[in-house]
C-alpha cells in the first residue's frame, strides 16, 4: 500500500513538472511571437552605403542568416561571402569587392533556432563602384 502511495506521488510531481514547463512555454511563445507589434517591427530599418561597404540595420537586432542578397528586377546577387554580423547582431557589414547595380536587398534568416524564418525584401538602388 505504501509503494502504490510513493508510486502516486512520484507520478503526479512528474506530471506537475511537465505541465507547469509546457505552461511556461507557453507563455514565454506567446510573449515573444504572438504579440502584433512584434511582428510590426520586424524590417530591414535601414542601409547605408559608403563606397564598396553596405552597412544594413535590422530589427530584431539578433538574427542568424542563411541568404544574403542584392537584387535587380528581381534576379539574386549573392553576397553572403562578403557580410558579417558579429554575434548575429544588427548592423549587418558587407564589404563587397566591387558594388553591382541593384534595386533591392533580401534577407532570409531566424531569429533563434526552432521559430520562425523571416524574409525581408527592402528596396535600395546601389551605387556602382568597381
Amino acid at each position: 500500500m505504501a509503494i502504490n502511495k510513493q508510486l502516486s506521488l512520484v507520478l503526479f510531481s512528474i506530471i506537475l513538472i511537465i505541465t507547469v514547463t509546457n505552461a511556461g512555454s507557453l507563455y514565454l511563445y506567446h510573449q515573444c511571437f504572438n504579440n502584433e507589434k512584434h511582428y510590426q517591427s520586424l524590417q530591414v530599418t535601414s542601409v547605408i552605403q559608403t563606397d564598396k561597404t553596405l552597412t544594413i540595420t535590422y530589427s530584431p537586432m539578433n538574427m542568424l542568416w542563411f541568404s544574403n542578397e542584392l537584387r535587380l528586377s528581381g534576379y539574386p546577387i549573392n553576397i553572403m561571402l562578403f557580410c558579417n554580423a558579429m554575434y548575429g547582431k544588427s548592423p549587418l557589414i558587407c564589404t563587397l569587392p566591387s558594388v553591382p547595380t541593384c534595386d533591392g536587398i533580401r534577407l532570409y534568416g531566424t531569429p533563434a533556432i526552432g521559430t520562425l524564418n523571416l524574409e525581408f525584401l527592402h528596396p535600395f538602388n546601389c551605387t556602382v563602384v568597381a
